[in-house]
């Protein structure tokens, strides 16, 4: 009960927070549908196909981006059509998921038996974190909530957890996360390897069955509907050779839009560019992406100096993003906050270790894994967003340490000078 209490205490003063600090309470503007999920969840609202992700051009069904916001996104759109109120509905919607991301930080700390109150530091230090803009357009934060859930989930599972329905709770909401990103296929795999280590001796293995085969089973519809469509199979989403042709060329930088400059030679991105667009739509989907694929890999070969340079400032910016390409005052300080938190993250991680070495375990290789993908594709701040519960998390667990350390030395200064006091006087 406490808790839950505390966890609606936080939720509340980061909604609150995020609703008084946004100017875009007085904007009027309709709603924004101008990235790939927004184009597609109005086209899903319009006609009820999941395709045309680019404002350039029709260019029929689409695996481009994953299924799962958009959908939610065409909900809102059919109750309020693109309008302001529209607008307003996903943006509390958007802030009610990180805010409730960080109300769960306490429970997780519990769910992994972390020091409550670091739990509740990294709690208010996330709920007052400013949430990027294109945040608003795109999946990110509500990913960060469902991989809270499902991290703390695997920590109640770890402590040898029976019951069938918490594991197949757990197995479903992969499912579901990965509808909304697939870059969450590592985070399973590793929680499911790891379970199946722990518990190796103890475990019910039709529990374990289930988180293996219930995501599965979420994906499959999707996954046969791609196959329907572009006779190949796509679990979930098909713009990897795009994005990896668009941040592995000669004009690449690493971050952001840059990497996908139309002023490239070579590289025209269908978003911008109407010829791409007839491109895309002439060739379809599935070899549009597969030509920008063997493009990239060429590259890769023939510059693999330069990938290495290119991958090693995505893994910096990832972790601690450049302040020169943000858009605002907000977004600057949102990237001072997230540096200052990896910092403080890594000795967290040790502590943890030392504690709790599962808890420990999990965090590591959701830590490896969950950014690689990103490490060869272009850096966005949103990027970072899915996964910035967990640096939170060991960040706090090291600001808990130190004031540990600092309490016991007062503690210990205190009593020598009681004992000074406490001394006879000199003759």
């Amino acid at each position: 009960m406490r808790t839950l209490l505390l966890g609606v205490g936080i939720f509340t003063f980061s909604t609150a927070v995020h609703m008084t600090a946004g100017h875009w309470l007085n904007d009027a503007s309709p709603l924004d549908t101008y990235s790939e999920a927004g184009r597609v969840a109005l086209s899903l609202a319009s006609s009820g196909s999941f395709s045309d992700p680019f404002p350039t051009l029709s260019t029929g069904p689409t695996a481009y981006v994953a299924p799962a916001y958009p959908y939610l996104v065409s909900r809102l759109i059919l109750l309020f059509g693109v309008s302001h109120t529209a607008w307003w509905a996903i943006r509390l919607l958007t802030i009610a998921a990180s805010a409730s991301q960080w109300a769960l930080l306490p429970w997780l700390a519990r769910s992994w038996r972390l020091p409550h109150r670091a739990g509740v530091i990294g709690a208010l230090v996330g709920a007052v974190l400013p949430i990027p803009g294109n945040s608003f357009k795109w999946e990110a934060v509500f990913v960060g909530l469902l991989f809270v859930i499902l991290a703390g989930l695997t920590g109640l599972l770890a402590t040898q957890e029976r019951h069938p329905y918490l594991w197949a709770i757990a197995g479903a909401l992969w499912g579901v996360g990965l509808l909304f990103s697939p870059v969450l296929l590592f985070p399973w795999f590793a929680s499911v390897a790891l379970l199946a280590l722990w518990l190796r001796h103890t475990i019910l293995w039709p529990n374990l069955l289930l988180l293996l085969l219930l995501p599965l089973c979420v994906i499959t519809p999707w996954t046969i509907r791609n196959y329907k469509i572009f006779h190949h199979v796509l679990l979930i989403r098909n713009n990897l050779g795009f994005m990896l042709g668009s941040s592995n060329n000669d004009c690449a930088t690493g971050w952001g839009w840059g990497d996908r400059s139309p002023a490239c030679p070579g590289l025209e991105n269908p978003y911008q560019n109407l010829k791409a667009a007839e491109r895309f739509a002439r060739e379809g989907e599935y070899q549009f992406n597969k030509e920008y694929l063997n493009a990239a890999l060429a590259w890769i070969r023939q510059r693999p100096q330069r990938f290495l340079w290119l991958t090693l400032a995505r893994i910096r910016y990832f972790w601690i993003p450049p302040l020169t390409y943000m858009e605002s005052r907000l977004a600057v300080i949102n990237s001072l906050a997230i540096a200052g938190l990896t910092l403080l993250s890594f000795p967290g991680l040790y502590f943890i270790f030392v504690k709790q070495r599962r808890a420990g375990m999990f965090l590591t290789a959701t830590m490896l894994l969950y950014p690689a993908i990103y490490y060869v594709n272009q850096q966005e701040l949103r990027y970072r967003y899915p996964i910035l519960w967990l640096t939170g998390v060991a960040a706090a667990i090291t600001v808990n340490e130190l004031a540990k350390t600092v309490s016991r030395r007062a503690g210990k200064e205190v009593g020598l000078a009681g004992e000074i006091k406490r001394m006879p006087a000199s003759k």
